[in-house]
């Protein structure tokens, strides 16, 4: 691996580690994620979308 995709790999980690304490923190708090939500935040965690794609995708939800 490159230094570049080795930085990746670690930043990913940490987006991920990151997006389970926040789930799990709303979950506590009596959110229920549907399957659909918790790939949708993986896909984000993962930079597989990024985050201003993410929020046009939940803009044009609406």
């Amino acid at each position: 691996m490159t230094k570049k995709e080795i930085e990746k790999a670690k930043r990913i980690e940490k987006n991920i580690e990151a997006m389970s304490y926040a789930i799990h923190s709303n979950e506590l708090a009596g959110f229920v994620y549907t399957k659909e939500e918790l790939a949708f935040l993986s896909d984000v965690a993962e930079e597989k979308i990024t985050v201003e794609e993410a929020i046009e995708i939940i803009k044009n939800k609406k």
